[in-house]
């Protein structure tokens, strides 16, 4: 028996700072890679509505496929919206949300903060779940949100990425 690969359908994602997300459109290249562009969408994540409506808006039809740059972009989208230049400084002052609807279901996936306050691409990821097909835009907003409660790096929280952890303390 094979199992088949699913099918992406449309790729979105959202970087929460202390107060609010913001949500850059994406681009799918004709070479297959995504680059993100204006117009972004701000929002509170926290609002269900909020995000439910911003996640129906960016999934709910196909990523538009653009001519491949012949560079890459020099500056972040979201850069002026929240004051950073460097990709450091967007990994140290937001948590990325990844949502792809597949033809499976939707995927939801975010990564943890290393001790530095970066994105921790060698641990487990904090999320990495996919929810049926089935599910709504209004669900798909709640789970997500039910995640983000249980953070503990999320910008604004009061972490100490330092703290070593201790059988009591974990």
């Amino acid at each position: 028996m094979t199992t088949k690969k699913p099918i992406l359908e449309a790729v979105s994602g959202f970087y929460l700072t202390s107060d609010l997300a913001y949500m850059p459109t994406d681009m799918d290249t004709d070479a297959g890679y995504f680059i993100e562009s204006e117009p972004v969408k701000v929002f509170d994540a926290f609002d269900r509505k909020a995000l439910a409506d911003a996640l129906e808006g960016a999934l709910s039809r196909p990523n538009t496929v653009i001519p491949t740059p012949q560079t890459a972009p020099k500056d972040l989208v979201i850069g002026p919206y929240i004051g950073i230049s460097t990709q450091k400084e967007l990994e140290q002052k937001t948590v990325y949300i990844s949502v792809v609807r597949l033809d499976t279901g939707f995927r939801i996936e975010s990564l943890r903060k290393a001790s530095d306050g970066t994105a921790d691409r060698q641990g487990s990821k904090a999320i990495d779940t996919v929810l049926p097909p089935e599910t709504t835009y209004e669900q798909l907003a709640a789970a997500i949100i039910e995640h983000l409660k249980s953070r503990r790096d999320l910008p604004g929280s009061t972490v100490d990425f330092n703290q070593p952890k201790t059988a009591k303390g974990a």
